[in-house]
């Protein structure tokens, strides 16, 4: 960990102990092709998982999955105040941080059961942990549906209640769950990917593949549809394959077509579009607004192997 601008260390931290570094070997073997059969030791996996590592909104802590102390990641923290280094949990699985809670005082996180190379992470289970309490709670498992590879927390609205999109492949629910008891309410039941949330966590957009795409098969037509919390409706936005991604400065939710990729419209929260951008080559789109919500940088375009 490292202090800028100065760029000193403040904090070095051994992440795998002998232990883990066996488990590693052994898993791997001397003369293994992970690509090729499909499977990695989890431990690796969750360390290098770009959730490995996480500050919390208050920038005391920072979460992180370590396996210092033996053979499976568990959930640790770094306190930036104290300067000191505390294993949280000590459960039998890898451990993946998924988020924290807006004030700082839960986290978030994933069991992971094993790693395979086409589905990544398989999650068994997600768990809470009150920093104060220390305790981890039990919020919602695969139970007898087999392993989740999908568990996106999309946004809280409140410091106890989250939204998340869990299932596998495309999702299959999207629920409400409290970090102390478990799912609260269950918004959608079925396959929904490319989930999106607006500001005020009430409104969401989310497209449906057409049926057999990641072995998903969604009852609704493909297409782009919007959902109200609390609410049963989902109503069709537009028909196809589209895809939406909610930009916060923006206050508006990007939307584009997988198949004509020529344009890019930004739709207001009641489903209408209100800006239409033209001439956008909607492969690999990566958008980035403004704080202030003026300005969007689009990177956009199908890379060509061997050029630059």
């Amino acid at each position: 960990i490292y202090e800028i601008p100065q760029m000193t260390v403040v904090q070095k931290i051994t992440l795998l102990s002998d232990q883990a570094k066996e488990r590693v070997r052994n898993e791997l073997g001397e003369e293994r092709d992970v690509y090729n059969e499909g499977e990695n030791p989890s431990v690796l996996e969750s360390l290098l998982s770009p959730r490995a590592y996480m500050w919390s909104p208050d920038g005391r802590y920072l979460a992180f999955a370590g396996a210092m102390d033996s053979d499976n990641t568990d959930v640790c923290i770094y306190d930036n105040q104290q300067k000191s280094i505390q294993r949280l949990t000590s459960g039998p699985l890898d451990v993946e941080i998924t988020g924290w809670s807006p004030d700082s005082n839960w986290i978030v996180y994933e069991a992971i059961s094993r790693y395979t190379f086409m589905a990544g992470l398989l999650i068994d289970s997600i768990w809470s942990l009150n920093l104060i309490e220390k305790q981890p709670q039990y919020l919602l498992g695969s139970d007898d549906s087999g392993e989740w590879n999908v568990f996106d927390l999309l946004g809280w609205t409140s410091s106890e209640t989250f939204v998340a999109n869990v299932g596998k492949w495309c999702g299959e629910k999207l629920v409400e769950v409290k970090v102390d008891k478990g799912i609260s309410h269950i918004s959608y039941s079925g396959y929904l990917g490319g989930v999106t949330l607006d500001e005020d966590k009430q409104i969401v957009f989310a497209s449906v593949a057409e049926d057999g795409y990641l072995g998903c098969f969604p009852e609704l037509d493909p297409g782009l549809y919007r959902l109200t919390l609390h609410s049963d409706s989902i109503v069709p936005i537009e028909m196809g394959y589209w895809r939406a991604e909610y930009l916060d400065t923006v206050n508006k939710f990007a939307v584009w077509d997988l198949v004509d990729s020529n344009n890019l419209w930004l739709y207001d929260a009641e489903g209408s579009p209100a800006i239409e951008i033209n001439g956008i080559d909607t492969d690999n789109l990566v958008l980035n607004p403004s704080p202030d919500g003026k300005w969007i940088v689009i990177s956009a375009g199908t890379p060509v192997v061997g050029s630059k």
